[in-house]
């Protein structure tokens, strides 16, 4: 009787053990970031992946002007936009070196310049008692 009982005794064990086990790997058990080992396993459940590690939240990481990929965007943050991409500082405008670059008659007289006949022109129009 005595080796009946310790048999049965193992026996309830081992069947409480099984069912634990089975309770926790079972469904409803959810799974934390840091229970998965590989990438592919993390970003599939939805967390993210770095350092070698799966986390619940995602890196938080300093944006640099080309990581913005829309004027609205860059130039929220505070960068400029020019050339299609998004830059930390400011368009250098060098302005042209002769008159006839300028294609405005603001820029032309902004620049000292003489705006006539659709140019701009270094010298004044003459007039037709200078001719």
């Amino acid at each position: 009787m005595g080796k009946t009982l310790g048999i049965i005794l193992v026996i309830v064990i081992i069947i409480v053990v099984v069912v634990l086990v089975m309770q926790r790997g079972g469904e409803g058990t959810e799974m934390m970031p840091e229970d998965y080992l590989t990438q592919e396993d993390c970003e599939t459940a939805g967390y993210y992946w770095y350092g070698d590690l799966c986390h619940a939240e995602a890196e938080e990481t300093e944006m640099m002007p080309e990581d913005y990929l829309t004027q609205e965007d860059c130039e929220m943050a505070g960068y400029y936009w020019y050339g299609d991409l998004c830059h930390a500082e400011a368009e250098e405008v060098i302005p042209p070196m002769y008159p006839e670059d300028y294609t405005t008659q603001e820029d032309c007289e902004m620049a000292g310049y003489y705006w006539y006949g659709d140019l701009c022109h270094a010298e004044a129009e003459e007039t037709g008692a200078e001719k």
